[in-house]
């Protein structure tokens, strides 16, 4: 796990952010499931998620849940799937 931290400013009333980066997500990656788990609570609407490297999008590709997300499609065997977020 990587941890990205920013500061300076006061951006939503924090002095400094911590971002979780390339996190491997909790779940099964075997062509049906949808559903994953991170392990840090973060902040609704900072969850990225990248499926082959690629950067998908929020509400379209996936949809974020109090816990994790949910993909639309499920990832394949072998996939590579990351997600950064900023942490609470």
């Amino acid at each position: 796990m990587s941890v990205w931290m920013t500061s300076g400013g006061t951006q939503g009333g924090f002095a400094s952010q911590e971002w979780a980066v390339n996190i491997v997500p909790t779940g099964n990656i075997d062509g049906v499931n949808t559903t994953f788990t991170v392990l840090n609570s973060y902040y609704a609407g900072t969850m990225m998620v990248y499926l082959r490297g690629l950067r998908k999008t929020s509400g379209v590709d996936f949809t974020e849940t109090s816990i994790g997300f949910v993909m639309v499609a499920p990832p394949q065997v072998d996939d590579a799937l990351l997600c950064d977020y900023r942490k609470i």
